[in-house]
């Protein structure tokens, strides 16, 4: 751009710029907070949910549940907190199976639930925040270990029990997408 252009452009900004301010003389009525607290919005979490990206992993001799919890404030954005996140791999017994007469696979008789691992993970400190919040995914990731990888070969689910430091409990729950 040349120096007649740069000119020109400056100008046609100045004068842009002089139509937003305030007209001269005009007073703004101050802005009032709802008289009604139920109105005010809170950033505290309203529900969980387990995030889809979750699923189990190896490497070599090692093997973990990769699990994503998200805290969902009233309008339904990630948000964090303070609390115990309680994880749970259950059994699902809606849809296991067993041999039945031909050969036909029949639902099998199992607990409702049955525990197949239990992990306690606080989120409490900076530290903590740090180490489980993801800032792309905006949700805690958890690396929870399995010392069975064959947990990934069965029908389960996962549920999450949050425990906030102050505020009401949360759950979330999924089915998980068993391996072939």
């Amino acid at each position: 751009m040349n120096r007649v252009g740069r000119i020109a452009l400056l100008m046609l900004l100045g004068a842009a710029s002089a139509g937003c301010g305030a007209a001269a003389g005009r007073r703004a009525e101050p802005l009032r907070m709802p008289s009604d607290p139920d109105r005010l919005f809170s950033t505290a979490p309203v529900s969980a949910r387990i995030y889809p990206a979750t699923r189990f992993v190896r490497e070599g001799e090692r093997s973990w549940l990769t699990l994503g919890v998200e805290l969902l404030d009233g309008l339904g954005d990630p948000v964090k907190e303070v609390g115990v996140l309680r994880c749970r791999l259950l059994a699902d017994p809606d849809v296991s199976t067993r041999p039945g007469p031909r050969g036909v696979l029949v639902p099998a008789p199992s607990p409702q639930g049955e525990a197949l691992y239990a992990w306690d993970v606080r989120v409490a400190t900076p530290e903590e925040q740090a180490e489980h919040w993801d800032p792309v995914s905006r949700c805690y990731v958890l690396e929870l270990e399995l010392d069975d990888f064959s947990v990934a070969y069965r029908p389960s689910r996962v549920r999450v029990d949050f425990e906030p430091a102050q505020g009401v409990p949360l759950a979330a729950e999924a089915a998980m997408t068993s391996l072939p």
